[in-house]
């Protein structure tokens, strides 16, 4: 596993091969995506739930079932202890649009994804609490090696089963809610 964490961190030990699917979720809160999507990762894959606060981070270990590929690591998303280009996907639940966390903070995120990102790897923003406008959150993704994919809403007809991979409460939402698919285009 050390190849995908920097410092020889070594979060899981396992006698399987080391992992080929690497997922993160940065901003687990309280509930993961292993417990809001009720999403297993088992075999090849495995989870990194990553959040500033200790407390998150044991409530967070503690919502996850045994048996799963996942560690829980209390870090800042702004200096992700990632290895460049080991990711295959990382996922941000209600973090752009938090009113708490400053915008250079937000720009740094970006930083860290792209960076920690493997070329062709997905960058996924799920904003359901507190929804930035759409069009200041796609100014920070101007001039970055990132392109949008997509872009869903409660409108759309995907939005329920797109959603459920991320949470499944997320039912509970308004119209001004969205999903936003990005992807790395090249190594940097």
């Amino acid at each position: 596993m050390s190849e995908h964490f920097e410092g020889g961190y070594n979060a899981i030990e396992r006698k399987e091969e080391p992992a080929t699917k690497v997922f993160v979720e940065v901003g687990t809160n309280q509930l993961p995506v292993t417990f809001m999507a009720k999403r297993e990762f088992k075999g090849n894959e495995m989870y990194v739930g990553i959040d500033t606060d200790a407390e998150m981070v044991r409530f967070a270990r503690h919502a996850t079932e045994e048996g799963q590929n996942a560690t829980f690591i209390e870090a800042r998303g702004e200096q992700l202890p990632l290895k460049d280009g080991s990711v295959d996907e990382i996922f941000f639940g209600n973090v752009f649009g938090a009113p708490r966390i400053p915008e250079h903070k937000k720009t740094k995120f970006l930083d860290e994804a792209e960076r920690v990102l493997k070329t062709g790897g997905s960058l996924v923003i799920k904003e359901t609490n507190t929804p930035p406008d759409f069009a200041k959150l796609t100014k920070l993704f101007a001039g970055r090696n990132l392109h949008e994919e997509r872009k869903l809403t409660p409108k759309d007809k995907e939005w329920v089963e797109e959603l459920r991979k991320y949470e499944d409460l997320g039912l509970m939402t308004d119209n001004s809610s969205y999903l936003v698919f990005l992807k790395k285009i090249t190594a940097q």
